[in-house]
């Protein structure tokens, strides 16, 4: 209502702005053209200049954000066939952590290990889940194993501590 006061708009402008950008992103809807992939139209409206992550939004958290950048590279056509080429993107990576631990100290480490964490939050979205969602689940009010985690080890601050076996979630037990 102030615009429209000052005479920057009227509601008459602003509808048919709205009724524009409708018709440009959803011409199937009115007859007017087939059906465009989201980001392809996004790419449109930035322009060729920009880049296709330039609008993510900054407050996302780091997995999401992955997701996300994951979803849009996919979106124009960089993107693995299903998530067998994301298996196996996973298992490269963690060969290459295998290797910048393995030549401690590597100040390589911490890039490989994103890497690693990358690839996996490709290989959840390529399956069908989220990877935020399917950590949030994993370590809820009570994840897998938590009843044991609660007991102290039978040596707790003993330097003679043997080193944890695996269980079935991945965690360490004594």
């Amino acid at each position: 209502m102030l615009a429209e006061e000052r005479g920057a708009f009227d509601a008459e402008a602003v509808v048919s702005r709205l009724e524009e950008k409708m018709r440009r992103r959803h011409p199937h809807i009115y007859g007017e053209g087939e059906a465009e992939p989201w980001e392809a139209l996004k790419a449109k409206e930035r322009g060729a200049r920009r880049s296709i992550l330039a609008d993510l939004p900054r407050g996302l958290d780091p997995l999401s954000r992955a997701h996300r950048i994951q979803e849009r590279v996919s979106a124009v056509g960089f993107d693995w066939a299903d998530a067998r080429g994301a298996f196996e993107k996973v298992a490269e990576e963690l060969e290459e952590v295998r290797q910048a631990l393995a030549a401690e100290p590597s100040p390589a480490l911490e890039e490989e290990l994103g890497d690693l964490l990358f690839a996996v939050v490709n290989l959840a979205r390529l399956a069908g889940a989220h990877a935020l969602g399917a950590l949030q689940g994993r370590t809820g009010s009570s994840p897998p194993g938590s009843r044991r985690w609660n007991d102290s080890p039978p040596n707790a601050g003993s330097s003679s501590a043997r080193p944890p076996s695996r269980n079935s979630t991945g965690c360490g037990t004594r």
